[in-house]
């Protein structure tokens, strides 16, 4: 197993940890088809969740966050305010979470407020950060067990005291893991969360089987009006190599005279991939678990390493570049998807039922949607159900089989002006021309229609089949990273079965 030593005479904890890359290839030599890859750790410097149960048992068992089933990401709030009693180095007791007891009930979602994270969190990643980030005792940590919550989140760097630099004998997550509770670290934005705001819905956008946990994305909602909403998540950097470009993508120039060899006279990204094993790269996926060791400590605790491709699972797409001015993305749409906008991914959500009409390879016409249409509303997320992705290609997509909107069908969905569009397939857009094997040919037309009307695309969605309502509130939970042409990304649907 990879060992990463950490101590005075190598990397800190902070260093390891908050390795986060980004690089880009091409998928044949079309520009338009330019795909991103990453690898991140399981508690980058951002927001992130851990869940890890080994000695889980059973055939349903929960050993792993994504084992962990859709009600345990969302739920009813309780905020537990610290401020003022938390400072820096400082052990929540039971003391401090007693005067809100009666709050703190079973399955509640609790965020301890400290604003350790608002008041110190440098810009760069430090170990100062986690040294001197307040901790959880482990009679606090019972305590909470004890009142059966599902989720225990806190704007702290860190709740576990080893992560912090100091020595104990009890490891805070493995005691709520082990009581099936999903723990979610470095929160932000808990100062803007009022009282109306009192749903929460966490995301684990890199949903990988076998991850002990990784970066998250976390609303606080408004229920009857979730486009009110917190963003409760850091955004994450790429580290150490920092991207910091205007637009989503920028065509890299050469300074090699024309007489040399070098990416002129293809200023794209280098790497060119056959568009034949289009499907297996754009899903490339590895885990790789490292130990991690002080050099005065000894073990500290054991992460992973996430190395994902832009199919690797469900993920959204927004506009990324446009080769030459052929798609007509206005400048501030390109600017706008740096990063995903939040604005897009929480909204009232509706669903369209195709999936007794549209099969592998077929095209969605205006009519199928009109007809199934139950009352598209401008500002709805839409999602599209067809259930290809678990009918015909779960495991393994092929994009050269997928289903795809007719140009009258796009048009539709511009005029109606919905927030986002999520889909049970692999893409919008099928083959022009038609093709097997693995290919799939398409100048993304379709896509940049609706990129260019401020509409991103969800794809790969899973399990719209349990949709039991036209409509609910949609969440898509995209990681919180910049330059991406695809956004890994966790969607769910809130029904209300209160009415």
């Amino acid at each position: 197993l990879l060992t990463e030593p950490v101590g005075a005479s190598s990397r800190t904890l902070a260093d390891v940890l908050s390795y986060n890359r980004w690089r880009l290839s091409m998928m044949g030599v079309q520009p338009g088809e330019t795909f991103n890859y990453g690898v991140i750790t399981t508690k980058p410097y951002g927001t992130y969740m851990t869940f890890f149960n080994p000695e889980a048992s059973g055939r349903f068992a929960w050993r792993f966050a994504s084992d962990l089933p859709a009600e345990k990401f969302a739920g009813p709030l309780t905020l537990v305010d610290l401020t003022g009693q938390i400072g820096p180095r400082d052990e929540i007791q039971v003391s401090h979470l007693q005067p809100f007891e009666s709050r703190i009930g079973k399955n509640a979602i609790v965020f301890l407020r400290t604003d350790y994270s608002k008041k110190h969190r440098p810009a760069e990643p430090a170990q100062s950060y986690y040294t001197n980030s307040p901790t959880l005792s482990r009679e606090a940590a019972e305590w909470l067990v004890g009142k059966g919550i599902k989720t225990i989140g806190a704007d702290v760097r860190t709740l576990d005291p080893t992560y912090a630099g100091r020595s104990v004998d009890y490891d805070i997550r493995q005691i709520f893991n082990q009581a099936g509770i999903l723990v979610v670290e470095d929160l932000a934005n808990l100062d803007q969360v009022t009282g109306r705001h009192n749903y929460a819905i966490t995301g684990l956008p890199l949903g990988i089987r076998g991850v002990t946990g990784g970066p998250a994305r976390v609303f606080v909602i408004d229920r009857n009006s979730p486009t009110d909403f917190v963003d409760a998540t850091h955004p994450l950097e790429y580290y150490p190599n920092k991207v910091t470009s205007e637009y989503p993508f920028v065509p890299p120039t050469t300074e090699r005279p024309l007489n040399e060899l070098g990416d002129y006279p293809n200023p794209q990204p280098g790497r060119i991939e056959p568009r034949e094993t289009m499907n297996l790269v754009a899903r490339q996926t590895r885990l790789i678990p490292f130990n991690i060791y002080d050099e005065e400590r000894g073990y500290i605790g054991q992460e992973m390493y996430i190395q994902y491709g832009h199919g690797t699972t469900t993920h959204i797409e927004g506009a990324y570049f446009d080769p030459w001015g052929r798609h007509m993305i206005p400048d501030e749409i390109l600017r706008r998807y740096v990063r995903m906008p939040a604005d897009r991914l929480v909204g009232p959500g509706v669903l369209i039922d195709l999936s007794d009409w549209i099969g592998p390879g077929m095209l969605i016409e205006e009519e199928h949607i009109r007809d199934a249409d139950p009352g598209v509303r401008e500002g709805d997320i839409v999602f599209v159900k067809t259930q290809l992705t678990e009918s015909y290609f779960y495991g393994q997509t092929s994009l050269d089989l997928t289903s795809g909107f007719s140009a009258e069908a796009t048009k539709w969905l511009v005029e109606k002006k919905i927030r986002a569009l999520a889909l049970d397939s692999p893409s919008n857009e099928r083959s022009e021309p038609l093709a097997s094997g693995g290919m799939r040919y398409t100048s993304n037309k379709y896509h940049y229609l609706l990129h260019r009307n401020d509409i991103p695309i969800m794809d790969e969605g899973t399990k719209f089949r349990n949709l039991r309502k036209k409509r609910f509130i949609a969440a898509i939970m995209a990681l919180p990273v910049s330059h991406q042409s695809g956004f890994p990304a966790h969607a769910l649907a809130i029904e209300d079965w209160e009415e």
